[in-house]
This record gives structure tokens, sequence and C-alpha cells, in this order.
């Protein structure tokens, strides 16, 4: 018994680590040996480990994967699926499991359906007496250990410095609410026009005007106009509208309004700047369907002979129906394949207008200072989000100053706080710095351009 349910938390933890489904049967058998195991007496039998010299017993390892369940793997990228795996045995003293029914508050709290063939699910209060055989995963315990260990009230220890904080943000988000989704979900089955990465975006969108005399465009005043106002290049696949607020599709996947963050391989070149003359030389753009919709984002199918390599975190540039040259741009907060769906796609929408831009640190009386490509992002009302960069991954000092260059202007600003940041890229907010005295007279031929570009974000 001990060996069986060992390895099946290892199919487990490996298909995990590829976002395979788990096959059917798996959940049924290893809750059916532990509630052997435990109905006989010896589910606290320590055994040892077929691989290790470690002695672990039935009832340990059947916490484990539970609590690995919990923390919804498909929100996570492979490196942090196994600093997972790795984490869980050394938490054992902040989570239980209990048969008790009785609680008040479902915050951390996980029920398993012994008689089923399904992992923990987040803990509703209203159908505990409708379960037969129920045990309750308690997290609370160890939400509140990462929750100081993240704000720095307890010593750190060196084992979980590795840790990126927006890991252990997950996690406590996880193991508190479990992957739910917020919004209601419309099945049009768009198709999508795609690019992934930073880099692929910078290369599809307009160039960088570099011309700080030059007189904003319509077209380009338009961008920070038309805030969420943008068409994505799809097309209807069907007739109507189908409200599915609990499709059957339901994938135990994330809402896409979620704020996770995930790490990932940059890819996005922050170098000085070389531009591509040739069309050939950019990715193709990649077209898929949507397998539902909300106001956050898509859940797609990622199908085909063409279609790209993708991980969790990572930049999609949307494209738009009206304009091959506009993009919205999305971060892929989840993964799930299947044999029968293939492989689906969970991305967010963070920005519904995105545009080429360039940072150059500002140190006086040094050249050929490095330039480092960014994508300039319109303010999200709905989201209260204000206007930020993206860029590839390396650290800035906050309050660091750079001269942004784009097609909207060149003006010197201020890094603020990040909104996220992993290994695929980093978000931040930034202030523009009101020009000098100094500087306002060496450039009184543009002032009129910027009273009209100081106008223009105020308005925003």
């Amino acid at each position: 018994m001990h060996r069986s349910i060992q390895y099946m938390i290892e199919l487990i933890y490996q298909l995990s680590l590829v976002y395979e489904a788990i096959p059917d049967g798996i959940w049924h058998d290893i809750h059916h040996i532990y509630s052997y195991a435990y109905d006989n007496g010896i589910s606290k039998v320590s055994i040892k480990s077929s691989h290790t010299k470690d002695k672990v017993n039935i009832e340990e390892l059947y916490l484990l994967v539970n609590l690995f369940t919990a923390a919804s793997p498909s929100r996570l990228r492979a490196k942090e699926i196994s600093f997972l795996i790795q984490s869980i045995p050394k938490w054992t003293e902040y989570y239980q499991i209990t048969s008790k029914k009785t609680f008040g508050d479902p915050i951390g709290r996980f029920t398993i359906d012994a008689l089923s063939d399904e992992g923990p699910v987040p803990a509703k209060i209203s159908n505990i007496e409708e379960i037969s055989r129920l045990w309750i995963l308690n997290t609370r315990p160890l939400i509140r250990y990462l929750h100081q260990y993240r704000h720095a009230k307890i010593p750190q220890k060196s084992w979980m410095s590795k840790f990126p904080k927006s890991f252990l943000d997950q996690l406590i988000k996880s193991w508190s609410y479990g992957a739910k989704r917020d919004v209601e979900r419309t099945t049009f089955h768009f198709e999508l026009h795609l690019v992934t990465s930073l880099a692929s975006l910078f290369d599809h969108l307009p160039e960088i005007n570099h011309n700080q005399d030059a007189d904003l465009t319509d077209k380009e005043r338009s961008f920070f106009e038309q805030n969420s106002k943008f068409n994505f290049q799809h097309e209807s696949g069907s007739s109507g509208l189908e409200m599915s607020p609990d499709n059957d599709r339901d994938l135990n996947s994330p809402s896409l309004l979620d704020n996770s963050i995930f790490q990932s391989v940059p890819s996005f070149n922050d170098s000085v700047l070389q531009s591509l003359d040739d069309d050939e030389s950019k990715e193709a753009i990649f077209i898929c369907k949507t397998v539902n919709e909300s106001t956050g984002g898509y859940c797609i199918s990622w199908q085909g002979d063409g279609a790209p390599l993708i991980k969790v975190g990572e930049i999609v540039g949307i494209q738009a129906a009206s304009d091959t040259k506009q993009f919205g741009i999305a971060v892929t907060r989840w993964l799930h394949h299947s044999h029968k769906e293939g492989l689906l796609v969970g991305i967010q929408l963070i920005s519904s207008s995105v545009m080429a831009a360039e940072l150059i640190d500002v140190i006086d009386g040094q050249d050929n200072l490095a330039v480092h490509r960014a994508l300039l992002l319109q303010p999200m009302k709905m989201i209260k989000r204000r206007e930020s960069l993206i860029l590839s991954p390396f650290n800035i000092e906050k309050s660091k100053t750079f001269q942004l260059i784009s097609s909207v202007g060149h003006n010197e600003i201020k890094i603020k706080k990040i909104v996220e940041s992993n290994g695929a890229f980093v978000q931040y907010y930034y202030e523009i710095i009101a020009p000098t005295k100094e500087k306002e007279e060496k450039n009184s031929d543009s002032l009129e351009h910027d009273s009209d570009f100081d106008q223009l974000w105020s308005s925003l």
C-alpha cells in the first residue's frame, strides 16, 4: 500500500511538471488506500521510502499530495513546481488533515471527498454534509507562516531564500482560496491572432519616432485616448452569445482576472537595439481559437503544427482587427493539457494597447549609454492601473531615472514600484519628471509639443 500510493504521487508530480491531466482512477485509488489504512490503524506506520533513506507513513504521503494539488500547479512554472515538491515535506508542522466538519471560515480549508476521483477543492460550508466520506485539509497555519516570512516578520531561513516573493505570494493565494473564477464566461469562440515573447511583440510594433520635435499624429494620439476600446483580431465561430458560468470545460483553472505572478526564461534582449530590416525575420503570427472568454481574458486552444512554444508567465501580443500594427498585451496564467482537448492556455489581458519604447540611462557626461527596449502600456481604468512599462527582467533601483523615447514624446521618467516581476518580464509604474528650468530653455522650440503631452497625461 505504501509503495502504491508513493508511486501514484510521483506520477502526479511528473504529470504536473508537463501540465498533463491526471489519468482517471488515480485519485480514486489514492483516497481508498488512505481510507483503508486509516480504518485499520496503519496510516501512521512509518516505512522506508523506495528511493531514499527517509521513513514516511501513508498519512504523510496523503497530506503531501493533497497540499501539492491545492497549490494549483497549473498556475506555476516548472521551476516553481519543483520548488513546491521539495518544500512541502519541510512544512509538515504547518498543515493538517481532519475529519471534523465544523468550521466557521472556509479560507484556508479544502474538502477531500474520499469516495470521488478528484483532488481537494476549496471548502464550501453549504455542501459539507452532502459528502459521506470527508476529510478537511487545513492550510491556515501554513498561510500564516508564509505570510510572516514573506513580510520578514520571522527570521529568514536559508533554504527558502531562493524563493522569489512572487512565488510565495502565489502559494498564499492558492492555499487561501484555491483556483476559482470570479467572472462569467461566454463562448463566442473567437479566432485570435497572437505573437509570443517580448522580443517578437516589439518587432511587430510600429517603429519608434526618434524625432523629439515631431508633432503627434492623430493615430499616435489616439493610442492613449482609446482606453479599453481595443478591437481584438478575431472572427466569431458561433452565431450567438452563450453564457456559461459553469462551463463543462471547467479544468480547475484560475480566474483570468487573478494577479498571479510567475517566472520564465527571458527572451527579450535589452542590449543596444538592432532594428529588423526584413519582415521575414519576424516571428510568424499564430492563429488559434478561444474556448471561452471573460472580461479579463481568454481560455484558448493552442493547437496546430505551427504552434509556438509557450510557458506560464510569458508575454502574448494580441493583434488588433482594425490595424495589424496594433496589439494588446496579455500574460499566460495557466496551462492544461489533455489528450481529448490538447493544450489549453489561460491568458489575462493586462493592457488593451501597447507601444514600442526605449529607455536610456540618464547619466550626465556619459555617451554611448545602454538602450533598453521596453513596451509602453496605456492605463486600464477597469482594473485601476495607471500607465506602466514592461521590460526584460533586469534589476532597476527604485527612483532611478531614464529618458523614455516613444512615438508620443521624449520624457525623463522615474521608476516607481514593481507591478509584476518574474523571469520573463518585469512591469513598472513610473512617473514623468517635470522638466527643469534649464531644460525648458534648451527645448523652447518644443514647448508646445511638451505642453500637449503633459496635458494628455493629466487627462488620463
